[in-house]
């Protein structure tokens, strides 16, 4: 069994079906049909090796191969790092790499995550490279190729923090990347997506504004009179969830508003 053959389904059941005799061109030893072919080894009995034409990218197919042979080495969920867990992900995707997939997306996971926890964590590698690395662009890729990719491999898991993420964003910056733009994009580069999704991200991205204001003036109204009841609780937190001393209500205000 081949290599393909061990690790997809597809491929497995595309080179088990029995093919007939076709003639061979004398010359390549190739088969004569558009989309597969056969060629003869040159050991006893001269061999006939199955040939499938692949409308994928060279770099995708290389990719893919490497880590079918090698074992996947995926890097830091940077840009160049995207580029191949992404052609990994759709090949893997289209041809019933289970295992293969399954490693790939759970290695994307943790740049976007489903859980607040997993946010957390991505946050502070976040925060850390920007320290490190203050005149670079951002770690991580356009959150537009994450929701076209999950799109794409129907990965749904991936969507909430690239929405999320992109919402954090002005319009401007997401519609008119500048030479300060975050993601190192030129304009003419800038990734798009569908008008759905634009959609979507539009109508979230005034929800959580609009969630944000209302929590701010709720807290504003509300501390006054809470005042009796904080000062007893010795700089912890109520059950309610409101700050209890103004240093803390100063540094959750702050987040709000750069939030907002």
């Amino acid at each position: 069994m081949s290599l393909l053959a061990r690790h997809s389904v597809c491929f497995s059941d595309m080179l088990a079906i029995p093919q007939p005799n076709d003639e061979l061109d004398e010359t390549t030893g190739f088969d004569l049909s558009k989309d597969k072919g056969w060629r003869e080894s040159g050991s006893v009995g001269r061999a006939r090796i199955p040939i499938i034409v692949l409308h994928d990218t060279a770099e995708d197919v290389e990719n893919l191969l490497k880590a079918l042979i090698d074992g996947p080495k995926f890097g830091h969920n940077d840009r160049d790092d995207f580029r191949v867990v992404s052609g990994i992900l759709r090949l893997a995707t289209k041809y019933l790499f289970e295992v293969l997939r399954s490693a790939a997306l759970a290695h994307l996971s943790t740049a976007w995550p489903p859980t607040l926890k997993g946010w957390e964590s991505r946050e502070d590698l976040m925060q850390t490279y920007e320290l490190n690395h203050p005149h670079k662009p951002r770690l991580f890729p356009h959150p537009f190729l994450i929701i076209n990719l999950a799109r794409e491999i129907e990965a749904p898991q991936l969507l909430p923090a690239a929405f999320y993420d992109i919402s954090r964003y002005s319009y401007a910056q997401i519609f008119e990347p500048g030479d300060d733009d975050p993601f190192g994009i030129y304009p003419s580069q800038s990734p798009m997506i569908s008008p759905s999704d634009m959609q979507r991200l539009c109508v979230g991205k005034e929800a959580i504004q609009h969630t944000i204001t209302v929590l701010i003036q709720t807290m504003g109204n509300s501390l006054p009179n809470r005042q009796p009841l904080l000062h007893s609780t010795h700089g912890r937190r109520t059950n309610s969830g409101l700050c209890v001393s103004a240093t803390t209500c100063k540094k959750d205000f702050s987040e709000l508003v750069e939030l907002a």
